[in-house]
């Protein structure tokens, strides 16, 4: 397994890609690539992620992003998800 991670200004990761690759009876599977997008709110919470992942071969990227609202405290009030297929190469997603 290889990640990579990036960060922001204030040291939060906003980025991180990591490749799998198993070996298996005596081969090399094919790799599996995912990558983490993180956005974070005025208050430091992370207020949505976008995690995007696909095997080996595939162009397509499968997609689901992840909202999330916060109290006062930052306490998770509201979490919700959606699915969505990536059909063009990268190319971001937009709600």
């Amino acid at each position: 397994m290889i990640a990579t991670y990036e960060t922001d200004d204030f040291g939060r990761n906003v980025k991180e890609n990591t490749v799998t690759k198993k070996y298996q009876d005596g081969k090399w599977l094919p790799s599996y690539e995912e990558e983490v997008l993180l956005v974070y709110d005025e208050n430091g919470n992370v207020s949505q992620t976008e995690t995007k992942s696909r095997k080996e071969g595939d162009t397509d990227w499968q997609s689901r992003i992840t909202k999330a609202d916060y109290d006062d405290q930052g306490n998770i009030i509201k979490e919700y998800t959606r699915r969505v297929w990536e059909r063009r190469r990268f190319h971001p997603i937009y709600l």
